[in-house]
């Protein structure tokens, strides 16, 4: 049985000589089984054992490489189905390192990635280490926010865990985008687990 998490937020803002504003989000993420159980495992051997994480990850294996090839493997799959099609152009690097895609299509997966990106490096030195962890420096050239460039998918299951409760009391946004982003990061987790192997 897959793992939900899912965050429920109500506001109620007052605007005076106007009608109450509500403010109802719930953030909802399913965690597929096969990530889960990876999750528990790293769980077992590194924070009941206290052990460390070796970092950096080695190529290819960092959550900045995982954004990347999920981003390509989205890209390859609107190709596939617009072979004819010649507004997709080749991927662009920008500052942040998370490829730009041109196509209108892929431009929500480019934000969601980025959000990921973003959400991760700020939140890891915040609430996703464990204690013997807070200790260890980062590897040298890595700045505070390029934490995805050195950690990986065991740090990265740990955002996806404090994620919902984080957006639904941070984002103002309502219910319906609110949904179309839980869609998309959803579908990014199916598609990680698929590809697990790569990054373990």
């Amino acid at each position: 049985m897959e793992k939900r998490l899912s965050s429920t937020r109500t506001i109620r803002k007052e605007v005076p000589g106007a009608q109450q504003v509500k403010f109802a989000t719930e953030f909802k993420l399913v965690i597929p089984n096969e990530l889960k159980l990876y999750n528990s495992e790293m769980k077992e051997l590194y924070i009941s054992k206290n052990l460390n994480i070796e970092l950096p990850k080695s190529v290819g294996k960092t959550i900045h490489d995982i954004l990347n090839k999920y981003l390509e493997s989205k890209l390859q799959n609107l190709n596939d189905e617009n072979q004819n099609n010649a507004d997709f152009t080749e991927l662009e690097r920008e500052d942040t390192g998370i490829k730009q895609l041109s196509s209108v299509e892929m431009t929500f997966y480019v934000e969601v990635t980025r959000a990921i990106q973003t959400y991760f490096n700020y939140l890891l030195p915040r609430c996703l280490l464990v204690e013997d962890e807070n200790s260890v420096e980062p590897p040298d050239g890595i700045g505070k926010n390029e934490y995805d460039q050195a950690y990986g998918l065991e740090h990265l299951m740990r955002l996806f865990e404090v994620l919902p409760n984080y957006l639904v009391n941070t984002l103002r946004m309502n219910q319906n985008n609110s949904d179309k982003v839980a869609n998309h990061m959803n579908e990014f987790l199916d598609w990680l687990s698929k590809s697990i192997d790569q990054f373990k």
